[in-house]
């Protein structure tokens, strides 16, 4: 991913950060910190080979210090973030009113920023108050750190967890959207939240379906190493689904190259599963169309941004790329 589309990503998900109640906030928080305490040795044994990696490019004393991720420094990583969730949530508090006229009140009252760019040093330490900071006052943020900590800027398993989290939060923006406008909506993650939404249970899942409702699955998997692309395609051979629907930003289909950098990429109408999966087209990651092909699961790529296009696809038009079995 590009620095602009990272950008672009945290813009979008800033508006949807700047709703979540203080209760999801604090629960993501806590998951981080269960993350870290869980997987505590593998970051010290990263950092070690970060630190003998600078200490052979001749990096300063005091940089190494900062640098250094040991377990002291991890504890007091915990321990400032399980007092940042004690912490009363800064997002939404009446900090003046005025009245201005009958009946006309003016109210000065703290929100996010939105978007927060930092730069900072080779710090383990920073990255994690810095992101939970954000977090915690509803922003999104884009972080740029040091490569002499490259095998320290965020362990694996811990970021595909926050980026779990970061689903369920999307989900449950679009679930107040829905329900405001009277469509009975139902959340199901694979991440137990119990006090905001359904732990997935594909019977139930199914039922809800029956009863004419609108399922959001969140949380991907449930697994670190397992893309969002392999959670829509597993869930939706689960429940049934007839179609995958793959929306796209201003793309509508699959070309056989980039068509914003190459004029000349050629749109593909129709692929089969296996055809796409040769031809390496990036259409998703392999383990979902491997999925789709092995379930004979069409999937659909369109331009979500051209009107009515999802409206077509549900119906059946012709609409951007279509991948099946019978192409």
């Amino acid at each position: 991913m590009s620095i602009t589309e990272s950008a672009q990503a945290a813009k979008s998900a800033s508006i949807s950060l700047a709703a979540v109640n203080t209760e999801l906030k604090n629960k993501a928080l806590d998951d981080i910190a269960e993350a870290i305490r869980r997987n505590r040795d593998k970051i010290i044994s990263a950092n070690e080979r970060d630190l003998a990696e600078a200490k052979k490019n001749n990096l300063a004393a005091p940089l190494l210090k900062r640098l250094k991720f040991d377990e002291a420094k991890i504890n007091q990583a915990i321990d400032s973030i399980e007092s940042l969730i004690k912490l009363e949530d800064p997002v939404g508090r009446t900090m003046a009113a005025t009245e201005l006229d009958a009946g006309l009140e003016l109210y000065k009252v703290t929100c996010p920023i939105g978007v927060i760019g930092i730069v900072f040093e080779s710090r383990p330490d920073a990255l994690v108050q810095i992101s939970t900071l954000c977090l915690k006052s509803g922003n999104a943020v884009l972080l740029k750190g040091g490569s002499e900590a490259a095998r320290n800027g965020m362990d694996r398993v811990t970021a595909d967890y926050a980026g779990m989290l970061a689903t369920i939060i999307n989900a449950l923006s679009l679930q107040d959207v829905l329900e405001r406008e009277g469509v009975v909506t139902r959340t199901q993650s694979a991440i137990a939240v119990q006090q905001v939404a359904e732990v997935f249970i594909r019977r139930r899942a199914i039922r809800h379906l029956e009863k004419g409702r609108v399922v959001i699955f969140a949380g991907g998997t449930g697994n670190p190493y397992m893309t969002t692309d392999t959670a829509a395609a597993l869930r939706a051979i689960e429940v049934e689904a007839e179609v995958l629907l793959m929306a796209k930003n201003k793309v509508n289909g699959i070309y056989s190259a980039d068509p914003r950098r190459n004029p000349d990429a050629q749109k593909y109408t129709k692929l089969a599963h296996m055809e796409a999966l040769n031809k390496r087209l990036k259409v998703m990651d392999a383990t979902a169309l491997s999925l789709c092909l092995e379930n004979k699961l069409p999937i659909i790529v369109f331009d979500l941004e051209k009107t009515d296009n999802l409206k077509r696809a549900i119906s059946g038009e012709a609409v951007g790329t279509l991948i099946s079995s019978e192409a």
